[in-house]
């Protein structure tokens, strides 16, 4: 029996996926209620140990850029930059699209953030690198925060979407999105958060 009467012969057919049509409004449910944000990021205004500081500066990044839980745990101090013209930006990376996003800033806005890091870091954290663990119990050392580490942290928040389910790191991307349409335009919100119109 020769070598071509044992192939066998596979008929590879792509599988349709079947997802649910998307309704109208659907992000506004998966967004925590805007006043929720604001009595939040208020509580946290007073904030005192290194959990609340980060935890704080978590929020404010996350409600005022709508960054991906994979953005943010890589952000570091030097992203915050002045291009050509002196304006102040934010340049980061983002590793679902391999490529970087910029967001033109105050210098309130930037003088507040980097406050903010500064408050977080004054507990001996000497790094570029902007968000880490707390120390742990036993060895005292610190490893850098990972996407399961901040949805932990989010969970921490206490708040709910429209449907009643506990926010993650996209809910907050999904409120950025509709502070911003609310407050200008949805092509404000688009370009903010990097998305195509």
């Amino acid at each position: 029996m020769g070598y071509a009467e044992k192939i066998i012969q596979v008929d590879f057919k792509k599988k349709k996926i079947r997802t649910a049509p998307r309704k109208q409004g659907e992000g506004l449910v998966r967004s925590p209620l805007l006043g929720d944000v604001d009595s939040l990021r208020k509580n946290f205004s007073t904030a005192t140990t290194e959990s609340e500081f980060r935890n704080r500066l978590v929020l404010e990044i996350l409600v005022r850029f709508g960054m991906r839980a994979s953005e943010l745990v890589i952000l570091k101090k030097s992203d915050f930059i002045l291009d050509a013209n002196g304006n102040h930006i934010l340049r980061y990376f983002r590793p679902k699209r391999n490529d970087f996003h910029t967001v033109k800033i105050s210098v309130d806005a930037k003088d507040f953030l980097l406050s903010l890091i500064g408050a977080y870091h004054k507990t001996e954290i000497q790094d570029d690198h902007i968000f880490f663990s707390l120390p742990n119990h036993i060895t005292k050392q610190r490893t850098k925060l990972t996407t399961r580490s901040l949805q932990r942290i989010v969970n921490d928040f206490g708040l709910v979407d429209g449907r009643g389910k506990s926010i993650s790191p996209h809910s907050l991307r999904h409120y950025v999105g509709v502070r911003a349409s609310q407050e200008k335009d949805h092509s404000v919100g688009s370009k903010l958060l990097g998305n195509s119109l």
